[in-house]
């Protein structure tokens, strides 16, 4: 397999197979354009069902872009945001990194989608813009940029 683009198959914790790109030497060899295998251990172990019910409130969703030095790991910056968000930050995702103009050398600009959500009704417009101030404001004490 190729080493960057390849990994191990977990279920229930435990390893159960890999997967990856073929190699593009050995894809070559067997002319292949480019080819992923993946290969599991049979069956799998029936482990606990898991449920939830399917979420009525919609998510109210903003967009944050942060500049951080190039040494600053994105779980850094999420540990903060979780932790000035409050309870009813269902997700945080990044969804760009850039490096660039006009962000200066040495830092990129991490842009994360953050969606809250209540269990019971729909967030106003102010609670979220509440929710979205505590984190700029905690980002902006652990040293780092809020893009405007």
């Amino acid at each position: 397999l190729h080493p960057g683009v390849a990994g191990e198959l977990r279920w229930i914790g435990r390893p159960v197979g890999t997967l990856g790109r073929v190699h593009p030497e050995v894809a070559a060899r067997y002319e292949l354009d480019e080819a992923y295998v993946a290969e599991v251990v049979l069956p799998l172990d029936e482990g606990p069902i898991r449920y939830r019910d399917i979420e009525r409130q919609p998510y109210a969703e903003r967009d944050l872009a942060v500049v951080v030095p190039d040494a600053v790991r994105y779980a850094d910056v999420a540990s903060v945001v979780r932790s000035a968000a409050g309870d009813r930050l269902a997700t945080l995702e990044p969804f760009d990194v850039y490096r660039g103009e006009p962000i200066a050398e040495g830092h990129h600009n991490l842009a994360l989608r953050l969606r809250f959500r209540h269990p019971e009704r729909s967030l106003t417009d102010e609670e979220v813009d509440g929710y979205m101030r505590n984190v700029m404001t905690a980002v902006s004490g652990a040293g780092y940029a809020v893009r405007e």
